[in-house]
């Protein structure tokens, strides 16, 4: 009866144990795939950082187009308001406004 019981407990206990065995392999698949997924990752942030230092240098350089038209502007504005004066002095018409 023992003996029995013992070999019941005994094949239980190696269902039980081929279930993990199954766990272990699903496992260590789920282990490569998530390793996997890391070195893509790191490549996708690899990939962002370069994006934003792109972005950042497109950023600056636009705040500096934005400088250089406000003083063009600047001076566009001052040149025509010495032609526009200009013009009275000198009474030939230097431009046209519209």
């Amino acid at each position: 009866m023992e003996n029995e019981l013992l070999g019941k407990i005994l094949e239980e206990l190696q269902k039980i144990n081929g279930r993990l065995d199954g766990m272990d392999v699903r496992l260590d698949r789920v282990d490569s795939r998530l390793l996997g997924l890391d070195v893509r990752m790191g490549g996708v942030e690899n990939r962002l950082n370069r994006v934003d230092a792109r972005l950042d240098k497109v950023e600056n350089d636009l705040d500096l187009l934005k400088e250089y038209t406000q003083v063009t502007r600047t001076s566009v504005n001052t040149l025509l308001d010495w032609a526009e004066t200009a013009q009275s002095v000198v009474k030939v018409p230097l431009y046209h406004r519209n």
